[in-house]
């Protein structure tokens, strides 16, 4: 089999589980044949490839895919690996530290504001439908 007719193979994505922004890599063989952008896809979005090899390719995870389990593909290959991508359910946050959910499904933050802000709500309750609540000052 000639070099070119080789079929890019997935053995495992690491880290399973990732946020948008999330830097993840593919591991395999035969994953980039040294010329050009490798046609790599999360889901039905195609990604852009920060670092490449025949065995590596690393990728940020982007910020328009919806979350989930999403399969990761190379090109044609009928080889498929699977991550995870956590899904946004609130923005107007700046998360500080030891986020907890309760029985309820619901997220308790901390929130700071920014370096010398004194905020008034230091503590805020995210619904599982994504609205933010005022917790605790």
């Amino acid at each position: 089999m000639s070099p070119s007719a080789l079929q890019p193979f997935i053995a495992s994505v690491e880290p399973l589980f990732a946020c948008e922004g999330g830097r993840v890599s593919v591991h395999g063989r035969d994953l980039w044949s040294g010329e050009g952008q490798p046609d790599l896809t999360l889901g039905h979005v195609v990604v852009r490839v920060a670092a490449a090899s025949p065995t590596t390719l690393t990728f940020r995870v982007p910020h328009d895919v919806e979350g989930g389990t999403m399969p990761v593909q190379i090109g044609g290959s009928e080889h498929t690996a699977f991550l995870n991508v956590a899904r946004r359910i609130a923005t107007g946050l700046h998360q500080v530290d030891s986020p907890a959910f309760d029985g309820e499904g619901h997220l308790y933050v901390t929130y700071s504001g920014s370096r010398g802000q004194r905020v008034p709500v230091s503590i805020f309750r995210v619904t599982r439908s994504g609205a933010r609540e005022s917790f605790s000052s």
